[in-house]
């Protein structure tokens, strides 16, 4: 996935094409389709909050998996998923029927593969709910531990940039959240972590993009903007 955009017709020509379809859960899905997706829909998304400057040019590579040059500024962005593992097992298995997202919360032990089996296989809720705000307080723990994870690859091995930009897709299920608490436990979390790392840290969940960085943390809703393109 390489490109270059001059002009704003030129990004929109490019975002209609990078449309993918990402197949089911250990039905057809690649790594590939995932990044592209991921890498679509956010640069959609800071696009339509003008938040992208032209020329854009951008190289797929690996370790990072991206290097993006825009308005002749250089960014390495890596890419990540948030999801708890054992869920991201279970919901491939043959016996998955009804997989209760609340018996995968964030610091759950990981479960053995016959314990996998069990879980997966039973057909109604049975997990205790989320109380008060441990949705949003979960939230923020996952996004600083997966950015704790990745802050080891990037300092060991990985090619470094001017910026260097984690983008994560939130994929760790639970109920509805509320975003602007989510965004300030995660703000106040990371206020831990910013030095010589990561100097941007995005994230998907849903069609919002949350970004952090040292400086500011905000959200990019597509609901308080008339005019996006549309990602379906």
């Amino acid at each position: 996935m390489n490109f270059t955009a001059n002009t704003q017709i030129e990004l929109q020509e490019i975002l209609e094409k990078l449309k993918v379809k990402v197949l089911p859960r250990g039905k057809g899905r690649t790594s590939e389709q995932c990044e592209q997706w991921v890498f679509r829909e956010s640069l959609n998304l800071l696009f339509c909050f003008n938040k992208v400057q032209l020329p854009l040019n951008v190289t797929k590579r690996e370790k990072p998996d991206f290097h993006v040059e825009m308005a002749g500024a250089n960014y390495g962005v890596e890419l990540t998923e948030i999801i708890h593992p054992d869920h991201d097992k279970a919901l491939t298995l043959p016996q998955a029927n009804v997989v209760d997202p609340s018996l995968f919360k964030w610091k759950q032990p990981q479960r053995t593969k016959q314990e996998l089996k069990e879980v997966a296989s039973r057909n109604q809720l049975t997990g205790a709910p989320w109380m008060g705000d441990s949705v949003e307080r979960e939230f923020a723990q996952s996004v600083y531990d997966t950015i704790l994870k990745k802050h080891k690859k990037l300092k060991s091995h990985y090619t470094q940039y001017p910026s260097n930009c984690l983008l994560a897709y939130h994929n760790h299920s639970s109920p509805c959240l509320s975003y602007e608490k989510a965004l300030k436990f995660t703000e106040d979390k990371l206020s831990l972590y910013w030095g010589d790392g990561f100097d941007f840290v995005l994230v998907l969940k849903y069609q919002s993009l949350f970004i952090f960085s040292k400086s500011k943390a905000f959200i990019l809703n597509p609901n308080e903007f008339d005019e996006v393109i549309n990602t379906n």
